[in-house]
């Protein structure tokens, strides 16, 4: 009896491969880094309000703050009109001066 790779073994492993030659082009050219501002990004949320002093103080640290949309919706969203887009930019205001 020959031993043989399933067809679908088979193509996992080209699958594998291609994945990996491909995301090889995407491997950043810096030198690796564990200091945060310059190698981190975080996605915050609280969506009872807005961020406190000292939440905006630790956001401060990471290289890349990402708000998530739903940033303090029960407060905009029972305003009318509704102010989301407003809000989350004077919270990314507030993070980038703590920066």
């Amino acid at each position: 009896s020959q031993n043989r790779m399933s067809p679908a073994f088979s193509l996992h492993c080209l699958l594998l491969f291609v994945i990996l030659k491909v995301s090889a082009g995407y491997v950043p050219k810096w030198a690796p880094t564990y200091q945060m501002n310059r190698s981190t990004i975080v996605m915050p949320c609280n969506e009872s309000g807005y961020f406190n002093d000292q939440v905006i103080k630790e956001l401060g640290r990471y290289g890349i703050v990402d708000i998530d949309w739903s940033n303090a919706k029960q407060v905009w969203a029972s305003t009318s009109p509704m102010n989301d887009q407003e809000l989350l930019l004077a919270s990314a205001q507030k993070i980038k001066k703590v920066n």
